[in-house]
């Protein structure tokens, strides 16, 4: 999983392809998770890194705290497949917990019982 910034500037990746015989026509398909909102992407820019190839994009449909499914494709052929979760967080060190806002713990000795709001 990728984690991306909620903006619509060119953002990068660094992934590791199934297989890369040349690196045009690739193209890009976002899908939010939940929604089925797609997006296709088919002006990357790829610049290849040792192993690595890096992907620059720019994505409209990237929102706070939401999970997409990615694919990457050369015409017929699935370069690449990934998850993206999009978060502002920066500090890493801060565990995210995606439903901190939605219940309380219930009993503090035992830590699996919430009250949702």
């Amino acid at each position: 999983m990728k984690v991306l910034q909620p903006t619509n500037t060119e953002q990068s990746i660094f992934i590791i392809p199934r297989k890369t015989d040349s690196l045009e026509s690739v193209v890009m398909t976002i899908v939010m998770d939940g929604e089925k909102t797609e997006e296709v992407i088919d002006d990357l820019l790829l610049v290849q890194d040792g192993n690595y190839l890096q992907v620059l994009f720019e994505s409209n449909i990237l929102e706070e705290g939401r999970g997409y499914a990615i694919e990457m494709k050369q015409g017929d052929n699935l370069m690449y497949r990934d998850k993206f979760f999009v978060t502002s967080q920066n500090d890493y060190k801060i565990k995210h917990k995606e439903s901190q806002l939605q219940y309380t713990e219930y009993n503090e000795a035992d830590d699996n019982t919430f009250i949702i709001k």
